[in-house]
């Protein structure tokens, strides 16, 4: 019974702490969605970001490895005739990155 108490409190953590960070994150997004020509351009010269236009790369693996980088995300970047944006993060740089532009973009409403 102990085992299964642990377990369940666990789990309960886990989900807790995933749901919190898909929230921070999704509200990131929604951000940069509703701003995707100015943060297309921010991801494109910043080395924390990986972009591709339209498609994903058949040497992707070798480009982002996925022990490295997180992603894709699809973004519709408007000045592109509405063209499919693949965004990729640096797991290990993006948090600073991603609160500059998050800063940059709330300014702009």
């Amino acid at each position: 019974m102990r085992k299964f108490a642990a377990l369940v409190a666990f789990m309960t953590c886990v989900y807790s702490y995933r749901s919190w960070y898909r929230g921070s994150s999704s509200s990131f997004w929604k951000l940069v969605q509703r701003h995707a020509d100015v943060a297309f351009e921010y991801f494109r010269n910043d080395s924390a970001w990986q972009v591709f236009i339209d498609d994903l790369p058949h040497n992707l693996d070798e480009i982002v490895p996925r022990n490295i980088w997180m992603g894709p995300y699809q973004l519709t970047v408007p000045k592109l005739r509405s063209k499919q944006v693949f965004v990729f993060y640096h797991a290990a740089r993006y948090k600073r990155s991603q609160s500059e532009l998050a800063l940059a973009l709330a300014g702009l409403h």
